[in-house]
């Protein structure tokens, strides 16, 4: 009712945007208990269906005949996706059989949480910003035509991104993390394998997407689209710089170096702002692509750098801490050998 009054949602969509707030918060949060609970594959499943399914049958919808889409249409499929995200994950949570939760709130681990959390948070709005900034610099500089034609090649680019991230690292890198410290062999498989998956998945989605898309266009008559189809390369070639530097992020991660993490997101992002009025401005959407690239870019650079550093640094303190143990034991053969003697 207030948002109707205040003039921000007419009033045919309100339910439409409650019922989406609602559902794909609730999908996105069994998605991220499912990760707790082990269960990456099916976590994933509703990662795919909240965030991707429903978009390819409208997409699949569009391209039969003429169907006039319209913005009442997207949201409806929007609902449907993140519902029955959410009503699978209900169905499943009943299969595990979890047992009540009787324990009292641990309002100490909660605060401890948040403490933790807080750098977390920090660099997910940073990352936000970068996504999302270049968008509302394309609203004001130029056209809303413009803002559709970046927004829908951003779509498909973060589409390779889903499909990376769904179907290879969250099913390798929960095995990454049980490893390390424990068993390093194991972790080290466990890294070169992600690396090697998501790399070779990421170029080849990559590489048939700029393929296929194109004859896609002309196809369905998106002759404003075709015209900008360098956007859906250096887009592409920023989603695949942002998937590269997720190795060195989690080597960081994992590192407990989530204070460093925070603050390259903090300076990418305001690189990102800086890059989209200036490039904006005198490139119009290639600037706003390029903003994106060079911003994922100097990220990849910084958390590479800073990664090899905190190898640099490990290896120096466990040459250390050898040549210690070794001037110890030959100590402890003088001492013996003086008392012999």
């Amino acid at each position: 009712y207030l948002i109707s009054l205040s003039n921000i949602f007419p009033k045919d969509y309100i339910f439409l945007f409650c019922s989406i707030l609602i559902c794909d918060h609730l999908a996105l949060e069994f998605y991220r208990l499912y990760i707790i609970l082990s269960k990456s594959l099916f976590a994933n499943l509703i990662f795919f269906i909240r965030s991707g399914f429903w978009i390819f049958i409208l997409f699949i919808i569009t391209s039969i005949g003429s169907f006039n889409l319209t913005i009442k249409h997207i949201l409806i499929m929007w609902n449907i996706g993140a519902f029955a995200a959410v009503s699978l994950s209900i169905l499943y949570i009943k299969v595990l059989k979890l047992g009540k939760i009787n324990k009292p709130v641990n309002w100490r681990w909660i605060k401890k949480g948040l403490l933790i959390s807080t750098p977390f948070f920090i660099s997910t709005i940073a990352y936000k910003i970068i996504d999302f900034s270049n968008r509302y610099f394309i609203d004001g500089l130029l056209t809303k035509s413009d803002v559709g034609i970046f927004t829908f090649f951003h779509s498909i680019s973060s589409t390779v991104h889903i499909l990376v991230f769904t179907g290879i690292i969250m099913l390798i890198y929960p095995k990454m993390i049980a490893a390390y410290g424990v068993n390093n062999s194991e972790y080290n498989f466990y890294s070169r394998q992600l690396k090697y998956y998501a790399i070779f998945a990421s170029i080849t989605l990559s590489f048939l997407t700029a393929i296929f898309l194109p004859y896609l266009l002309k196809l369905i008559g998106k002759d404003d689209f075709t015209e900008h189809i360098h956007l859906l390369w250096i887009l592409l070639c920023s989603i695949n710089v942002y998937l590269f530097s997720l190795f060195s992020h989690y080597s960081l991660y994992l590192k407990k170096m989530d204070n460093a993490l925070m603050f390259i997101s903090i300076i990418g992002a305001i690189i990102n702002i800086l890059l989209n009025i200036v490039l904006i401005k005198y490139y119009e959407l290639t600037g706003a692509a390029m903003s994106l690239l060079i911003s994922y870019l100097l990220i990849f650079i910084l958390k590479y750098l800073y990664d090899r550093k905190s190898m640099l640094n490990a290896h120096g303190n466990l040459d250390l801490k050898r040549s210690e143990e070794h001037t110890s034991e030959l100590q402890s053969r003088s001492d013996l050998v003086c008392r012999l003697l």
